[in-house]
């Protein structure tokens, strides 16, 4: 049978081969189909993640943070600081206090695929937390991206984060 010159088979094939088209530029764009991204097994809790910020002058970077990686990442920040505390309190005995170097990798899992985070202080080379600065490389996949970060503003940005999503926290 012909419909406007053109057979029913004809006009199946194209709308299969559309069909397909648009699922692999689905894939390739957005990672896998979206039935796929949203598939979940029963019983399972899904993870609450929000968007965490970091702005490292005229630049960000933007990823979600979950629970457990947030409290990692608070933890490692409150230990720099600690260590800050701890260098200016020798220097007023007019001791010297060795700070540890914080180095952090944490993973996020996302079902678009998982993103590491890792960050790096060295507190030793700053006079103090309002100077120091966090080198902090974000990645997933293939993608992976650096800034150094002023300390201070990443802590200003957690206590934001905590305040934002404290019920979630």
């Amino acid at each position: 049978a012909k419909v406007n010159g053109a057979t029913v088979g004809n006009m199946i094939k194209a709308i299969v081969t559309l069909a397909f088209a648009c699922l692999l530029l689905e894939a390739d764009a957005f990672g896998p189909p979206r039935a796929a991204r949203w598939r979940m097994t029963l019983g399972e809790a899904p993870t609450v993640r929000h968007d965490f910020q970091i702005v490292a002058g005229p630049q960000s970077i933007r990823f979600g943070l979950d629970k457990s990686s947030f409290h990692e990442v608070a933890g490692a920040l409150n230990q720099v600081l600690l260590d800050f505390r701890a260098m200016k309190e020798a220097a007023v005995k007019g001791e010297r206090h060795h700070a540890s170097v914080m180095t952090l990798t944490t993973t996020v899992a996302d079902p678009l695929g998982d993103v590491s985070v890792q960050l790096e202080c060295n507190p030793n080379g700053y006079a103090d937390q309002f100077s120091a600065k966090v080198f902090a490389v974000v990645s997933s996949g293939h993608l992976r991206t650096a800034s150094e970060v002023p300390l201070i503003q990443l802590v200003e940005s957690m206590k934001l984060f905590k305040a934002a999503h404290k019920d979630d926290l």
